[in-house]
């Protein structure tokens, strides 16, 4: 294990049990469109092996009940591969699932996404895919062919918290506030003197006289 992530001939898996994801779907034929959600969860992790279940409730294709699932992301074989690829690829690598490359590396959602050009879950269409490079699971599809418009877009997981990561223009701005914060109180402090706390009023704080006491006793 590395990094809390499970590696096995050379892939590295960014999820465990318990973990969950959710998504928006939306198809658009002829003029209408229907829109729903999936839920993937994952129950078990053993080597490259994935166990878990899927819930629909999309319009004209409702399952209640979560569905078994088993994917082996090492191999890209099972139902629903295409959910979850390993973690941690970079451009130029090759993704199972997909029988394609990673293309690109992108800020998608405040996450580092990779770009591929694959087969969209359901469809089995080519379109452009994102999968959060960390963790490996898919984050947005979308497609348009013959008329009919596709999408997948991640809405919600237990992976990491509000679907965002700490990035450094979030510390930059906390900075600022900071900087702002302590300006402005320097500023009121010379304004307005008697805003000041006397030295002597700090209950640890010494006086001259005490000070002079403690030197004469040493």
């Amino acid at each position: 294990m590395i990094g809390g992530c499970l590696v096995f001939a050379d892939y590295t898996l960014g999820i465990k049990s318990g973990d969950w994801i959710k998504y928006d779907v939306t198809f658009s034929v002829a003029g209408q469109s229907l829109s729903g959600s999936v839920k993937v969860t994952v129950e078990n992790v053993q080597d490259t092996q994935i166990n878990g279940t899927i819930e629909f409730n999309v319009q004209g294709y409702s399952i209640t009940q979560p569905q078994p699932f088993s994917i082996d992301v090492g191999a890209g074989t099972g139902t629903y591969s295409q959910f979850i690829i390993p973690a941690n690829l970079t451009v130029g690598d090759y993704v199972p699932a997909e029988n394609a490359y990673v293309q690109d590396i992108v800020a998608k959602d405040g996450r580092k996404a990779l770009v591929i050009s694959a087969s969209i879950p359901f469809e089995g269409v080519s379109g452009q895919v994102y999968y959060d490079q960390a963790t490996g699971v898919l984050l947005e599809g979308s497609t348009q062919i013959s008329g009919t418009e596709y999408s997948i877009a991640f809405a919600g997981t237990s992976l990491w918290s509000g679907g965002f990561m700490f990035d450094w223009w979030i510390l930059m701005i906390i900075i600022a506030a900071v900087v702002v914060a302590a300006l402005a109180a320097l500023i009121l402090l010379r304004r307005n003197p008697s805003a000041r706390q006397p030295f002597s009023n700090v209950p640890f704080a010494f006086s001259s006289s005490s000070a002079s006491s403690l030197t004469t006793e040493q």
